[in-house]
């Protein structure tokens, strides 16, 4: 029971995160593809901030998902 509860739980943070990410990539798509060159490199550069604290959460997640499952 105790192991099925920490799998579900890093599972549900891992999915969590990487459909944050998802969502964001999907917004920030429309609006990247009608900026000019150098708009585009300066938001770009503040986008890959926007991902940078999904990371952790999504690699962790899934690592320890995995190893609960075992």
């Amino acid at each position: 029971m105790e192991k099925s509860l920490v799998r579900n739980v890093h599972f549900l943070a891992a999915a969590l995160a990487t459909a944050g990410l998802i969502v964001n990539r999907i917004r920030l798509g429309r609006a990247m593809a009608r900026l000019s060159v150098s708009a585009y490199i300066e938001f770009h550069q503040h986008t890959i901030r926007t991902f940078d604290p999904y990371i952790p959460i999504v690699v962790i997640g899934a690592l320890a998902g995995g190893a609960a499952s075992h």
